[in-house]
């Protein structure tokens, strides 16, 4: 087991070495689902703000629309659905790629 200061170690020491003291090498943490950031990032109390106004939107729009505009009357609140899931898709998925 000796050390060439030009060549390094030899694969026969290497293996010597691993055996005799261990690998050194960590094992890696159990890596946090996606699922877990994006309702982490849901959890914001303006969020669901949004997202109950946009149920109630949604709600009052197609409640009290005239028949012939109901067809068109969740478009509002939908938008903010879409919105809010845009925001909590990207920040959970830069919170979850900041992991690797």
């Amino acid at each position: 087991m000796k050390l060439d200061i030009e060549k390094g170690l030899s694969p026969t020491d290497l293996d010597i070495r691993v055996q005799h003291f261990g690998s050194n090498m960590k094992e890696m943490p159990p890596r946090t689902p996606f699922c877990t950031f994006f309702l982490h990032a849901l959890d914001d109390f303006m969020l669901k703000m949004l997202l109950l106004c946009a149920c109630i939107n949604i709600g009052f729009e197609v409640g009290f629309a005239k028949p012939e505009d109901r067809s068109h009357a969740w478009i509002e609140g939908f938008s903010i659905f879409l919105a809010v899931f845009i925001v909590v898709f990207v920040g959970s998925y830069n919170d979850y790629k900041k992991e690797d």
